[in-house]
Protein backbone atom coordinates (compact mmCIF):
# COMPACT_ATOMS: atom_id res chain seq x y z
CA UNK A 1 0.00 0.00 0.00
CA UNK A 2 2.85 2.38 0.89
CA UNK A 3 4.54 1.63 -2.43
CA UNK A 4 1.35 2.36 -4.35
CA UNK A 5 0.88 5.61 -2.43
CA UNK A 6 4.43 6.67 -3.32
CA UNK A 7 3.77 5.98 -7.00
CA UNK A 8 0.54 8.02 -6.92
CA UNK A 9 2.23 10.92 -5.12
CA UNK A 10 5.15 10.89 -7.58
CA UNK A 11 2.72 10.84 -10.50
CA UNK A 12 0.81 13.87 -9.23
CA UNK A 13 4.03 15.74 -8.41
CA UNK A 14 5.21 15.14 -11.98
CA UNK A 15 1.84 16.17 -13.37
CA UNK A 16 1.81 19.32 -11.21
CA UNK A 17 5.33 20.22 -12.33
CA UNK A 18 4.27 19.91 -15.97
CA UNK A 19 1.16 22.03 -15.40
CA UNK A 20 3.07 24.75 -13.56
CA UNK A 21 5.49 25.04 -16.46
CA UNK A 22 2.68 25.51 -18.98
CA UNK A 23 0.59 27.94 -16.89
CA UNK A 24 2.77 30.88 -17.92
CA UNK A 25 1.85 31.73 -21.51
CA UNK A 26 4.77 34.18 -21.70
CA UNK A 27 7.28 31.34 -21.76
CA UNK A 28 8.35 28.96 -24.51
CA UNK A 29 8.75 25.25 -23.81
CA UNK A 30 11.23 23.26 -25.88
CA UNK A 31 11.07 19.47 -25.79
CA UNK A 32 14.37 17.59 -25.34
CA UNK A 33 14.86 13.82 -25.16
CA UNK A 34 17.41 13.75 -22.32
CA UNK A 35 18.78 15.94 -19.56
CA UNK A 36 22.20 17.53 -19.75
CA UNK A 37 25.21 16.98 -17.52
CA UNK A 38 26.95 20.36 -17.87
CA UNK A 39 26.46 23.98 -18.90
CA UNK A 40 30.17 24.47 -19.52
CA UNK A 41 30.83 24.73 -23.29
CA UNK A 42 34.21 23.08 -22.78
CA UNK A 43 32.39 19.80 -22.13
CA UNK A 44 29.06 20.29 -23.93
CA UNK A 45 29.04 17.17 -26.11
CA UNK A 46 25.38 16.52 -26.91
CA UNK A 47 23.21 18.62 -29.21
CA UNK A 48 21.08 19.75 -26.26
CA UNK A 49 24.12 20.73 -24.18
CA UNK A 50 25.41 22.69 -27.16
CA UNK A 51 22.08 24.44 -27.70
CA UNK A 52 21.79 25.53 -24.07
CA UNK A 53 25.42 26.51 -23.58
CA UNK A 54 25.23 28.70 -26.72
CA UNK A 55 22.47 30.73 -25.04
CA UNK A 56 24.53 31.13 -21.87
CA UNK A 57 28.10 31.55 -23.14
CA UNK A 58 28.61 33.78 -26.15
CA UNK A 59 31.52 34.02 -28.56
CA UNK A 60 33.35 37.07 -29.83
CA UNK A 61 31.80 36.23 -33.21
CA UNK A 62 28.23 35.65 -34.34
CA UNK A 63 27.38 33.97 -37.64
CA UNK A 64 24.61 34.03 -40.19
CA UNK A 65 24.21 31.58 -43.04
CA UNK A 66 24.25 32.75 -46.64
CA UNK A 67 22.07 30.15 -48.35
CA UNK A 68 22.89 31.39 -51.84
CA UNK A 69 26.66 31.15 -51.45
CA UNK A 70 26.59 28.32 -48.93
CA UNK A 71 28.92 30.00 -46.48
CA UNK A 72 29.17 31.73 -43.09
CA UNK A 73 28.70 35.47 -42.75
CA UNK A 74 30.41 36.54 -39.48
CA UNK A 75 29.53 39.61 -37.44
CA UNK A 76 30.69 40.97 -34.04
CA UNK A 77 28.86 39.51 -31.02
CA UNK A 78 30.84 39.94 -27.79
CA UNK A 79 33.38 41.74 -29.92
CA UNK A 80 32.69 45.32 -30.96
CA UNK A 81 34.99 45.02 -33.98
CA UNK A 82 38.12 43.35 -35.31
CA UNK A 83 40.87 44.56 -37.61
CA UNK A 84 43.11 42.26 -39.65
CA UNK A 85 46.76 42.84 -40.42
CA UNK A 86 47.37 43.42 -44.12
CA UNK A 87 48.92 39.96 -44.45
CA UNK A 88 46.30 38.40 -42.10
CA UNK A 89 49.08 37.24 -39.77
CA UNK A 90 47.22 38.68 -36.77
CA UNK A 91 43.90 40.23 -35.81
CA UNK A 92 43.20 42.96 -33.24
CA UNK A 93 39.89 42.46 -31.43
CA UNK A 94 38.02 45.09 -29.44
CA UNK A 95 35.50 43.72 -26.93
CA UNK A 96 32.09 45.37 -26.69
CA UNK A 97 31.97 47.83 -23.75
CA UNK A 98 28.46 46.54 -22.97
CA UNK A 99 29.61 42.92 -22.70
CA UNK A 100 29.38 41.78 -19.08
CA UNK A 101 29.12 38.55 -17.14
CA UNK A 102 25.79 37.88 -15.48
CA UNK A 103 27.32 38.76 -12.07
CA UNK A 104 28.04 42.28 -13.39
CA UNK A 105 31.77 41.96 -14.05
CA UNK A 106 33.18 43.16 -17.37
CA UNK A 107 34.18 40.67 -20.04
CA UNK A 108 37.83 41.43 -20.72
CA UNK A 109 40.81 40.44 -22.81
CA UNK A 110 41.93 38.27 -19.90
CA UNK A 111 38.77 36.18 -20.25
CA UNK A 112 39.68 35.60 -23.91
CA UNK A 113 43.23 34.57 -22.98
CA UNK A 114 41.99 32.33 -20.16
CA UNK A 115 39.36 30.65 -22.38
CA UNK A 116 41.82 29.62 -25.07
CA UNK A 117 44.30 28.50 -22.43
CA UNK A 118 41.68 26.28 -20.77
CA UNK A 119 40.38 24.84 -24.03
CA UNK A 120 43.86 23.84 -25.22
CA UNK A 121 45.13 22.49 -21.88
CA UNK A 122 45.56 18.67 -21.98
CA UNK A 123 44.87 18.53 -18.23
CA UNK A 124 41.37 19.90 -18.90
CA UNK A 125 40.75 17.72 -21.97
CA UNK A 126 37.97 19.93 -23.32
CA UNK A 127 36.08 19.03 -26.48
CA UNK A 128 38.19 21.66 -28.27
CA UNK A 129 41.54 20.13 -27.26
CA UNK A 130 43.96 19.36 -30.10
CA UNK A 131 42.06 21.52 -32.59
CA UNK A 132 44.30 24.60 -32.62
CA UNK A 133 46.69 23.77 -35.46
CA UNK A 134 46.46 27.34 -36.78
CA UNK A 135 48.26 28.64 -33.64
CA UNK A 136 51.81 28.06 -32.42
CA UNK A 137 51.61 25.21 -29.93
CA UNK A 138 53.68 23.76 -27.11
CA UNK A 139 54.84 20.15 -27.19
CA UNK A 140 51.75 19.03 -25.26
CA UNK A 141 49.53 20.69 -27.93
CA UNK A 142 48.49 23.51 -25.63
CA UNK A 143 48.57 27.00 -27.15
CA UNK A 144 51.83 28.93 -26.75
CA UNK A 145 50.17 31.90 -25.04
CA UNK A 146 53.18 34.23 -25.29
CA UNK A 147 53.46 33.80 -29.05
CA UNK A 148 49.75 33.79 -29.84
CA UNK A 149 48.18 36.44 -27.59
CA UNK A 150 49.06 40.00 -26.72
CA UNK A 151 46.79 41.91 -24.35
CA UNK A 152 46.65 45.48 -25.66
CA UNK A 153 44.24 46.73 -22.99
CA UNK A 154 41.45 45.48 -20.77
CA UNK A 155 39.14 45.44 -23.80
CA UNK A 156 41.64 44.88 -26.64
CA UNK A 157 43.61 41.77 -27.55
CA UNK A 158 45.80 40.71 -30.46
CA UNK A 159 45.75 37.13 -31.76
CA UNK A 160 48.70 35.95 -33.87
CA UNK A 161 48.31 33.05 -36.29
CA UNK A 162 50.82 30.40 -37.27
CA UNK A 163 52.80 31.11 -40.40
CA UNK A 164 51.26 29.34 -43.41
CA UNK A 165 47.76 29.06 -41.91
CA UNK A 166 44.65 30.56 -43.51
CA UNK A 167 43.25 32.78 -40.74
CA UNK A 168 39.53 33.44 -40.48
CA UNK A 169 37.03 34.50 -37.82
CA UNK A 170 36.31 30.81 -37.25
CA UNK A 171 39.65 30.56 -35.45
CA UNK A 172 38.53 32.85 -32.63
CA UNK A 173 34.85 31.90 -32.69
CA UNK A 174 34.71 30.04 -29.38
CA UNK A 175 32.39 30.56 -26.39
CA UNK A 176 34.15 32.56 -23.68
CA UNK A 177 34.15 31.40 -20.06
CA UNK A 178 34.70 33.68 -17.02
CA UNK A 179 38.25 33.70 -15.69
CA UNK A 180 37.23 35.00 -12.27
CA UNK A 181 35.00 31.95 -11.77
CA UNK A 182 36.87 29.00 -13.26
CA UNK A 183 40.41 30.02 -12.28
CA UNK A 184 39.46 28.89 -8.77
CA UNK A 185 39.29 25.26 -9.91
CA UNK A 186 42.30 22.99 -10.31
CA UNK A 187 42.35 22.24 -14.01
CA UNK A 188 42.42 18.46 -13.76
CA UNK A 189 39.24 18.72 -11.66
CA UNK A 190 37.39 21.10 -13.96
CA UNK A 191 35.31 18.44 -15.71
CA UNK A 192 33.69 17.36 -12.42
CA UNK A 193 33.45 20.82 -10.86
CA UNK A 194 30.10 21.93 -9.44
CA UNK A 195 30.71 25.29 -11.12
CA UNK A 196 29.79 23.63 -14.42
CA UNK A 197 26.24 23.35 -13.10
CA UNK A 198 25.86 26.82 -11.59
CA UNK A 199 26.50 29.18 -14.42
CA UNK A 200 27.88 32.75 -14.43
CA UNK A 201 27.26 33.55 -18.07
CA UNK A 202 27.49 36.15 -20.83
CA UNK A 203 24.39 35.42 -22.89
CA UNK A 204 20.91 36.90 -23.14
CA UNK A 205 19.63 34.24 -20.73
CA UNK A 206 20.65 33.10 -17.26
CA UNK A 207 19.99 29.84 -15.46
CA UNK A 208 16.94 30.28 -13.24
CA UNK A 209 16.14 26.70 -12.24
CA UNK A 210 17.34 23.20 -13.02
CA UNK A 211 15.01 20.41 -11.89
CA UNK A 212 17.10 17.45 -12.98
CA UNK A 213 15.46 15.05 -15.42
CA UNK A 214 12.42 17.35 -15.48
CA UNK A 215 13.28 20.75 -16.93
CA UNK A 216 15.86 23.53 -17.28
CA UNK A 217 14.47 27.04 -16.97
CA UNK A 218 16.35 30.00 -18.44
CA UNK A 219 15.28 33.57 -17.67
CA UNK A 220 15.94 36.61 -19.81
CA UNK A 221 18.99 38.52 -18.60
CA UNK A 222 17.56 42.04 -18.78
CA UNK A 223 21.04 43.49 -18.25
CA UNK A 224 22.34 41.80 -21.40
CA UNK A 225 22.98 44.12 -24.35
CA UNK A 226 21.16 41.54 -26.49
CA UNK A 227 17.93 41.61 -24.47
CA UNK A 228 15.12 43.50 -26.18
CA UNK A 229 11.68 44.63 -24.95
CA UNK A 230 9.92 41.84 -26.86
CA UNK A 231 12.38 39.04 -26.01
CA UNK A 232 10.81 35.93 -24.49
CA UNK A 233 10.97 36.09 -20.69
CA UNK A 234 11.51 32.37 -20.09
CA UNK A 235 12.86 29.56 -22.22
CA UNK A 236 12.20 26.13 -20.71
CA UNK A 237 13.81 22.91 -21.90
CA UNK A 238 11.48 20.10 -20.83
CA UNK A 239 12.87 16.57 -20.64
CA UNK A 240 10.65 14.09 -22.50
CA UNK A 241 12.57 10.80 -22.87
CA UNK A 242 9.80 9.05 -24.81
CA UNK A 243 9.65 10.19 -28.43
CA UNK A 244 5.93 9.42 -28.85
CA UNK A 245 5.14 11.48 -25.75
CA UNK A 246 6.87 14.48 -27.30
CA UNK A 247 4.68 14.14 -30.41
CA UNK A 248 1.54 14.01 -28.24
CA UNK A 249 2.63 17.05 -26.21
CA UNK A 250 3.38 19.00 -29.39
CA UNK A 251 -0.05 18.17 -30.73
CA UNK A 252 -1.75 19.18 -27.46
CA UNK A 253 0.25 22.40 -27.06
CA UNK A 254 2.00 21.26 -23.87
CA UNK A 255 5.31 22.10 -25.55
CA UNK A 256 6.01 24.70 -28.23
CA UNK A 257 9.01 23.30 -30.05
CA UNK A 258 10.75 20.05 -30.95
CA UNK A 259 13.33 19.00 -33.52
CA UNK A 260 14.85 15.83 -34.95
CA UNK A 261 11.34 14.54 -35.68
CA UNK A 262 10.63 11.52 -37.88
CA UNK A 263 9.12 12.18 -41.26
CA UNK A 264 6.35 9.59 -40.71
CA UNK A 265 4.88 11.79 -37.95
CA UNK A 266 4.68 14.94 -40.06
CA UNK A 267 1.41 14.22 -41.87
CA UNK A 268 -0.41 13.94 -38.54
CA UNK A 269 1.15 17.14 -37.18
CA UNK A 270 0.31 19.00 -40.41
CA UNK A 271 -3.38 18.71 -39.51
CA UNK A 272 -2.78 20.80 -36.36
CA UNK A 273 -3.51 24.43 -37.26
CA UNK A 274 -1.47 25.66 -34.29
CA UNK A 275 1.83 24.25 -35.55
CA UNK A 276 4.36 25.28 -38.19
CA UNK A 277 6.64 22.66 -39.75
CA UNK A 278 10.10 23.59 -41.02
CA UNK A 279 12.77 21.57 -42.76
CA UNK A 280 16.49 22.31 -42.68
CA UNK A 281 18.25 20.75 -45.62
CA UNK A 282 21.53 19.24 -46.48
CA UNK A 283 23.92 18.66 -43.56
CA UNK A 284 23.18 15.18 -42.14
CA UNK A 285 23.83 11.96 -44.04
CA UNK A 286 23.53 8.24 -43.37
CA UNK A 287 25.97 5.77 -44.82
CA UNK A 288 26.93 2.12 -44.95
CA UNK A 289 30.39 2.03 -43.40
CA UNK A 290 32.74 -0.50 -44.98
CA UNK A 291 35.92 -1.07 -43.01
CA UNK A 292 38.75 -0.73 -45.51
CA UNK A 293 41.09 -2.42 -42.98
CA UNK A 294 41.07 -5.90 -41.49
CA UNK A 295 39.69 -5.26 -37.95
CA UNK A 296 41.47 -8.28 -36.48
CA UNK A 297 44.83 -7.17 -37.83
CA UNK A 298 44.11 -3.55 -36.88
CA UNK A 299 43.68 -4.61 -33.25
CA UNK A 300 47.28 -5.83 -33.50
CA UNK A 301 48.26 -2.44 -34.96
CA UNK A 302 48.65 -3.85 -38.47
CA UNK A 303 47.21 -1.95 -41.44
CA UNK A 304 46.11 -4.65 -43.88
CA UNK A 305 43.20 -4.59 -46.36
CA UNK A 306 39.84 -5.90 -45.24
CA UNK A 307 39.21 -9.28 -46.97
CA UNK A 308 35.73 -8.10 -47.97
CA UNK A 309 36.03 -4.36 -48.50
CA UNK A 310 39.74 -3.68 -49.01
CA UNK A 311 39.34 -2.94 -52.74
CA UNK A 312 37.35 -0.20 -54.45
CA UNK A 313 35.79 -2.53 -57.06
CA UNK A 314 33.98 -4.51 -54.37
CA UNK A 315 32.87 -1.34 -52.58
CA UNK A 316 31.53 0.14 -55.83
CA UNK A 317 29.69 -3.11 -56.53
CA UNK A 318 27.93 -2.87 -53.17
CA UNK A 319 26.97 0.73 -53.96
CA UNK A 320 25.30 -0.46 -57.16
CA UNK A 321 23.60 -3.35 -55.33
CA UNK A 322 21.72 -1.15 -52.82
CA UNK A 323 18.36 0.33 -53.80
CA UNK A 324 18.72 3.84 -52.36
CA UNK A 325 15.61 5.09 -54.14
CA UNK A 326 13.44 2.53 -52.35
CA UNK A 327 14.99 3.43 -49.00
CA UNK A 328 14.34 7.13 -49.54
CA UNK A 329 10.83 6.59 -50.94
CA UNK A 330 9.74 4.24 -48.14
CA UNK A 331 11.38 5.91 -45.17
CA UNK A 332 12.13 9.56 -45.93
CA UNK A 333 9.74 10.63 -48.66
CA UNK A 334 10.33 14.25 -49.63
CA UNK A 335 12.59 14.74 -46.59
CA UNK A 336 15.63 13.05 -48.09
CA UNK A 337 17.76 12.77 -51.23
CA UNK A 338 20.42 10.35 -52.43
CA UNK A 339 23.97 11.06 -51.27
CA UNK A 340 27.03 10.58 -53.45
CA UNK A 341 29.93 12.25 -51.55
CA UNK A 342 30.47 13.75 -48.05
CA UNK A 343 30.30 17.33 -49.38
CA UNK A 344 26.97 18.59 -48.03
CA UNK A 345 24.40 20.15 -50.39
CA UNK A 346 24.38 23.32 -48.28
CA UNK A 347 27.85 24.08 -49.67
CA UNK A 348 26.25 24.53 -53.06
CA UNK A 349 29.16 26.39 -54.66
CA UNK A 350 31.42 23.36 -53.98
CA UNK A 351 29.12 20.66 -55.35
CA UNK A 352 29.97 19.03 -58.69
CA UNK A 353 26.46 18.44 -60.02
CA UNK A 354 27.79 16.25 -62.85
CA UNK A 355 28.48 13.45 -60.34
CA UNK A 356 25.32 11.41 -59.88
CA UNK A 357 24.55 8.81 -57.19
CA UNK A 358 25.10 5.16 -58.06
CA UNK A 359 21.92 3.79 -59.63
CA UNK A 360 20.43 0.52 -58.39
CA UNK A 361 21.74 -2.19 -60.74
CA UNK A 362 22.30 -5.76 -59.49
CA UNK A 363 23.62 -6.63 -62.97
CA UNK A 364 26.35 -3.96 -62.78
CA UNK A 365 27.10 -5.00 -59.19
CA UNK A 366 27.57 -8.64 -60.20
CA UNK A 367 29.85 -7.70 -63.09
CA UNK A 368 32.08 -5.61 -60.78
CA UNK A 369 32.18 -8.37 -58.17
CA UNK A 370 33.28 -10.83 -60.81
CA UNK A 371 35.96 -8.41 -61.98
CA UNK A 372 37.13 -8.10 -58.34
CA UNK A 373 37.66 -11.87 -58.20
CA UNK A 374 34.47 -13.02 -56.46
CA UNK A 375 33.01 -16.31 -57.74
CA UNK A 376 29.78 -18.10 -56.80
CA UNK A 377 30.36 -21.23 -54.70
CA UNK A 378 28.16 -24.32 -54.48
CA UNK A 379 26.03 -22.72 -51.78
CA UNK A 380 25.20 -19.77 -54.02
CA UNK A 381 27.38 -17.38 -51.98
CA UNK A 382 30.27 -15.44 -53.47
CA UNK A 383 33.76 -16.57 -52.56
CA UNK A 384 37.28 -15.16 -53.00
CA UNK A 385 40.57 -16.69 -51.93
CA UNK A 386 38.66 -19.42 -50.12
CA UNK A 387 36.63 -16.94 -48.03
CA UNK A 388 32.83 -16.71 -48.40
CA UNK A 389 31.38 -13.22 -48.78
CA UNK A 390 29.46 -13.39 -45.51
CA UNK A 391 29.77 -10.53 -43.02
CA UNK A 392 28.11 -8.99 -39.97
CA UNK A 393 26.43 -5.59 -40.26
CA UNK A 394 26.53 -3.69 -36.95
CA UNK A 395 23.77 -1.19 -36.15
CA UNK A 396 22.86 0.82 -33.02
CA UNK A 397 20.26 -1.37 -31.35
CA UNK A 398 17.77 1.35 -30.43
CA UNK A 399 17.55 2.89 -33.91
CA UNK A 400 14.41 1.52 -35.57
CA UNK A 401 15.02 3.27 -38.91
CA UNK A 402 18.54 1.90 -39.30
CA UNK A 403 17.29 -1.58 -38.40
CA UNK A 404 14.74 -1.42 -41.22
CA UNK A 405 17.27 0.00 -43.69
CA UNK A 406 19.71 -2.76 -42.70
CA UNK A 407 17.05 -5.31 -43.66
CA UNK A 408 16.70 -3.75 -47.11
CA UNK A 409 20.48 -3.80 -47.56
CA UNK A 410 20.59 -7.44 -46.46
CA UNK A 411 17.91 -8.39 -49.02
CA UNK A 412 19.59 -6.32 -51.77
CA UNK A 413 22.99 -7.93 -51.23
CA UNK A 414 21.53 -11.43 -51.09
CA UNK A 415 20.46 -10.97 -54.72
CA UNK A 416 24.11 -10.62 -55.79
CA UNK A 417 25.40 -13.50 -53.64
CA UNK A 418 26.45 -11.68 -50.47
CA UNK A 419 25.29 -12.96 -47.08
CA UNK A 420 24.64 -10.39 -44.33
CA UNK A 421 23.92 -10.92 -40.64
CA UNK A 422 22.42 -7.86 -38.91
CA UNK A 423 23.84 -7.36 -35.41
CA UNK A 424 22.08 -4.77 -33.18
CA UNK A 425 24.46 -3.41 -30.54
CA UNK A 426 23.83 -1.23 -27.49
CA UNK A 427 24.59 2.37 -28.61
CA UNK A 428 27.51 3.12 -26.26
CA UNK A 429 29.19 -0.18 -27.22
CA UNK A 430 28.41 0.45 -30.89
CA UNK A 431 30.06 3.88 -30.98
CA UNK A 432 33.07 2.66 -29.02
CA UNK A 433 33.49 -0.17 -31.53
CA UNK A 434 33.09 2.30 -34.38
CA UNK A 435 35.96 4.43 -33.10
CA UNK A 436 38.14 1.34 -32.61
CA UNK A 437 37.34 0.05 -36.14
CA UNK A 438 36.09 -3.26 -34.74
CA UNK A 439 33.32 -3.84 -37.29
CA UNK A 440 33.59 -5.08 -40.86
CA UNK A 441 30.48 -3.06 -41.74
CA UNK A 442 28.04 -0.77 -39.96
CA UNK A 443 25.23 1.72 -40.48
CA UNK A 444 25.77 5.20 -39.07
CA UNK A 445 25.15 8.87 -39.71
CA UNK A 446 27.23 12.02 -39.70
CA UNK A 447 26.73 15.78 -39.54
CA UNK A 448 29.08 17.75 -41.77
CA UNK A 449 30.79 20.53 -39.80
CA UNK A 450 30.49 24.23 -40.62
CA UNK A 451 32.80 25.49 -41.99
CA UNK A 452 33.40 22.35 -43.97
CA UNK A 453 36.46 20.36 -42.87
CA UNK A 454 36.94 16.95 -44.48
CA UNK A 455 40.46 15.94 -43.50
CA UNK A 456 39.65 14.62 -39.97
CA UNK A 457 37.29 12.07 -41.55
CA UNK A 458 39.03 11.11 -44.78
CA UNK A 459 42.76 11.75 -44.18
CA UNK A 460 45.04 8.69 -44.26
CA UNK A 461 46.85 9.45 -41.00
CA UNK A 462 44.61 7.46 -38.65
CA UNK A 463 46.23 8.89 -35.52
CA UNK A 464 45.73 12.53 -36.47
CA UNK A 465 42.36 11.97 -38.16
CA UNK A 466 40.28 10.26 -35.51
CA UNK A 467 37.03 10.67 -37.46
CA UNK A 468 38.26 8.26 -40.14
CA UNK A 469 36.43 5.26 -38.66
CA UNK A 470 36.67 3.07 -41.78
CA UNK A 471 40.46 3.19 -42.18
CA UNK A 472 40.30 4.84 -45.59
CA UNK A 473 43.76 5.60 -46.98
CA UNK A 474 44.19 7.30 -50.32
CA UNK A 475 47.12 9.28 -51.72
CA UNK A 476 44.75 10.92 -54.20
CA UNK A 477 42.44 12.11 -51.43
CA UNK A 478 45.34 13.20 -49.17
CA UNK A 479 46.80 15.41 -51.88
CA UNK A 480 43.50 17.25 -52.31
CA UNK A 481 42.76 17.43 -48.58
CA UNK A 482 46.13 19.12 -48.02
CA UNK A 483 45.42 21.63 -50.80
CA UNK A 484 42.15 22.54 -49.08
CA UNK A 485 44.21 23.86 -46.17
CA UNK A 486 46.05 26.39 -48.39
CA UNK A 487 44.79 29.85 -49.30
CA UNK A 488 43.16 29.58 -52.72
CA UNK A 489 41.15 31.59 -55.18
CA UNK A 490 37.44 30.71 -55.23
CA UNK A 491 37.83 29.15 -58.67
CA UNK A 492 40.76 26.97 -57.58
CA UNK A 493 39.04 26.01 -54.33
CA UNK A 494 35.95 24.87 -56.24
CA UNK A 495 38.05 22.74 -58.60
CA UNK A 496 39.84 21.02 -55.72
CA UNK A 497 36.52 20.10 -54.11
CA UNK A 498 35.25 18.87 -57.48
CA UNK A 499 38.35 16.68 -57.83
CA UNK A 500 37.92 15.36 -54.29
CA UNK A 501 34.30 14.42 -55.01
CA UNK A 502 35.46 12.47 -58.08
CA UNK A 503 37.94 10.57 -55.90
CA UNK A 504 35.18 9.76 -53.42
CA UNK A 505 32.95 8.54 -56.22
CA UNK A 506 35.62 6.41 -57.90
CA UNK A 507 37.15 4.91 -54.75
CA UNK A 508 33.83 4.52 -52.85
CA UNK A 509 35.34 4.33 -49.34
CA UNK A 510 31.80 3.92 -47.96
CA UNK A 511 28.34 3.67 -49.49
CA UNK A 512 26.75 7.11 -49.08
CA UNK A 513 23.01 6.49 -48.69
CA UNK A 514 21.07 9.72 -48.26
CA UNK A 515 20.97 13.26 -46.98
CA UNK A 516 18.16 13.60 -44.45
CA UNK A 517 16.39 16.85 -43.67
CA UNK A 518 16.19 18.04 -40.09
CA UNK A 519 12.50 18.45 -39.26
CA UNK A 520 11.51 21.16 -36.79
CA UNK A 521 7.99 21.71 -35.45
CA UNK A 522 7.16 25.00 -33.76
CA UNK A 523 4.01 26.53 -32.30
CA UNK A 524 2.47 29.33 -34.38
CA UNK A 525 2.47 31.47 -31.22
CA UNK A 526 6.22 31.86 -31.81
CA UNK A 527 7.34 34.25 -34.54
CA UNK A 528 10.60 35.72 -35.88
CA UNK A 529 12.34 32.35 -35.91
CA UNK A 530 15.40 31.95 -38.10
CA UNK A 531 16.30 28.29 -38.57
CA UNK A 532 19.36 27.45 -40.65
CA UNK A 533 22.07 24.77 -40.94
CA UNK A 534 23.82 26.58 -38.07
CA UNK A 535 21.08 25.61 -35.63
CA UNK A 536 17.56 26.26 -34.42
CA UNK A 537 17.44 27.71 -30.90
CA UNK A 538 20.84 29.43 -30.79
CA UNK A 539 19.35 32.90 -31.45
CA UNK A 540 16.02 32.45 -29.68
CA UNK A 541 16.33 35.79 -27.86
CA UNK A 542 15.12 37.17 -31.20
CA UNK A 543 11.95 35.06 -31.09
CA UNK A 544 8.63 36.70 -30.23
CA UNK A 545 5.36 35.40 -28.77
CA UNK A 546 2.24 36.38 -30.70
CA UNK A 547 -0.89 35.12 -28.93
Amino acid sequence: MKTNLKVIVCFFLFLFAGCSIRENRKNVIIGINADISTFNPAFAMTMTEGNISELLYLSLVGNKWDETKGELVPYPLLAEKWEWAKDSSFVDITINDKAKWSDGQDITSYDVLFTFDIYSDPAVNSKFFDSFDYFDLNKDHSIDLKKVFKVLSNKEIRINFKKGSIPSTVYFDLPLIPKHIFEKVERKNLFNSELNQTAVTSGPYVLQEWNKNQFIKLALNKNSFLAEPGSIAEIIFKVIPDYNSSIIQLDKGDIDFAEELKFEDINKLKTNRNLNIFTIKGRDYDYLGLNNLDPIKFEKKLLEPNPFFGDSLTRKAIAYAIDRDMIISDYLGSYGKAAVTPVAPIFNSLIDTTIKPYTYSPKTASALLSKAGWKVNKGGILERNGKSFSFKLAIPGTNKLRNEIATIIKDNLKLVGIEVEIVPIEPSVFFAGLNDKKFDAFLAGWTVPIPIDLKPYWGSNLIQNGGNNIGYRSKNADLLLDKMKVKLSEKRKKQIYYDFEKVMYNEAPVVFLYWGDKIVVCSKRISNTDFSPLGTVHYCWKWRITE
